[in-house]
């Protein structure tokens, strides 16, 4: 019965705080379930956050450009780990923009030097804290995507992400927009359990649509 539950084995994963191999067996599982294929861990010493990994996809390099806003602020730790989430979609065709939102640590530092490797990334560089909506908003004006979407800057992706949610669009045209679910994990890999919505809940942030089709009528975000 549990093997019928998605959400059941990111419970049992947390029963695996020093063991690599079952909490995979587990958060796999959970994957599996969805339709998504598996993940993996990098070597290393790292907590399970910043070893998350996936390979051995197939890629699609044709189809309509996404535009991927990641905005940031004094975000170090993680926008190293979010980046390689980005640029490990097996959609292809995106450009990620990071807005840096005047931080005062190595954040643009680590930006320039993924742009140094991938020329799909470009870095806005706000000159005061503008919070995030007025970033995205810079980065919405300057997006050249037919689709838009956004990835914070301490999440990571599951590879197939931005693939599942343009399809879901391309197949049905009325579809105006498509999201994604989310869950929180903690850096050693224990996942958290909300009351009222399990481990599993809708994720907003990811929404993914037509720029042509709504910039129009709905302009920026609120800011």
């Amino acid at each position: 019965m549990h093997a019928q539950t998605p959400v059941v084995n990111l419970a049992l994963a947390n029963t695996c705080s020093h063991e690599d191999s079952q909490w995979l067996k587990y958060v796999n599982s959970f994957f599996s379930l969805q339709e998504s294929g598996p993940i993996s861990l990098l070597d290393g010493d790292s907590k399970r956050f910043f070893r998350l990994d996936a390979d051995g996809y197939s890629t699609f390099s044709g189809g309509p450009k996404i535009s991927v806003i990641m905005t940031a602020h004094n975000m170090e730790q993680y926008i190293g780990t979010a980046i390689r989430s980005a640029l490990s979609q097996t959609w292809k065709n995106f450009e990620l923009l990071v807005v840096d939102d005047l931080s005062t640590d190595h954040t643009r530092q680590i930006v320039r030097k993924f742009m140094s490797l991938d020329d799909r990334i470009k870095l806005i560089e706000n000159n005061r804290n503008c919070g995030t909506y007025v970033s995205r908003n810079k980065a919405y004006d300057i997006a050249s995507g037919r689709f838009i979407t956004c990835h914070d800057s301490d999440d990571w992706a599951h590879p197939k992400k931005l693939e599942l949610q343009i399809h879901a669009l391309l197949k049905n045209p009325d579809a105006v927009s498509s999201t994604s679910h989310w869950v929180r994990m903690h850096e050693n890999g224990r996942f958290a359990f909300y009351k009222a919505a399990a481990y599993q809940r809708r994720n907003y942030n990811s929404l993914m649509f037509e720029k042509s089709r709504i910039k129009p009528v709905l302009g920026y975000w609120d800011s």
